[in-house]
């Protein structure tokens, strides 16, 4: 099979859709960055398509290759405390972020 597609993203499960949904929005233009180097390579693999590297707050299990052709990577996550974000003039109060730091 040739890598088609790579994804980085928190554990459904384990972290909030507050986390989740800006994390995966922010991280999909290095993904789509990867996946045009990689796409030009033709980069063949034994037996999956696709790369999913999921954040968790548990240890990383060995990776595995599920029904739909990705190989799931765990990777350590953790949630850092929301920060505040410098307010433009036209806003009246600075907005929160989360974010998820991944861990070697």
């Amino acid at each position: 099979m040739i890598l088609k597609e790579i994804y980085l993203y928190p554990d459904l499960g384990e972290f909030s859709d507050e986390i989740i949904h800006p994390f995966r929005d922010q991280s999909r233009s290095i993904c789509n960055f990867l996946e045009r180097h990689r796409g030009a390579e033709k980069f063949e693999t034994p037996n999956f398509k696709k790369i999913c590297f999921v954040g968790t707050r548990q240890a990383v299990n060995e990776p595995c290759v599920n029904s739909s052709g990705a190989l799931i990577v765990n990777v350590m996550a953790r949630e850092l405390a929301p920060a505040g974000r410098q307010s433009r003039p036209s806003h009246p109060a600075p907005r929160q972020r989360h974010a998820v730091s991944i861990v070697n």
